[in-house]
């Protein structure tokens, strides 16, 4: 009956526990990686603001290229140290939308300073109909 029973699994873990690294002052048994950092249980749940920004999201899409566009962009990541080709293309995107986004941004100064404009004309006017003569220092 001897060979039915059960190991005892405390004597198996201690043996286990004494052959690996222990790398904190519990005697746990693992290792830790050279790019692990700890972080405090309090602060483990906590997401930065930055992560809930639009542009630091990432969603996954299926889209369809021209071959030659992929191959093009992949000929490009496979130089030395530049970023993967979805990188690329990305940033490509990013660089066309923020142009696109300055010519709006452009379109409405120009509306204002239009604006500011008119508004001058119709004081000149009004100063020029009400004969005011402005103060000279």
């Amino acid at each position: 009956m001897r060979g039915l029973q059960k190991p005892n699994m405390s004597n198996f873990m201690k043996n286990t526990i004494d052959k690996t690294t222990t790398n904190d002052k519990n005697g746990a048994a693992f290792k830790l990686s050279p790019k692990a950092r700890i972080v405090p249980k309090n602060q483990r749940l906590v997401i930065p603001p930055e992560a809930h920004e639009p542009r630091n999201i990432k969603v996954r899409t299926n889209i369809h290229f021209d071959l030659d566009i992929l191959n093009y962009f992949k000929e490009r990541a496979s130089l030395p140290g530049a970023p993967p080709y979805q990188t690329q293309i990305n940033a490509e995107l990013r660089k066309i939308m923020e142009r696109d986004q300055g010519q709006d941004q452009a379109s409405g100064l120009k509306e204002a300073l239009e604006q500011a404009a008119r508004s001058l004309r119709k004081a000149i006017k009004f100063a020029d109909e009400a004969e005011v003569v402005p103060k000279r220092r």
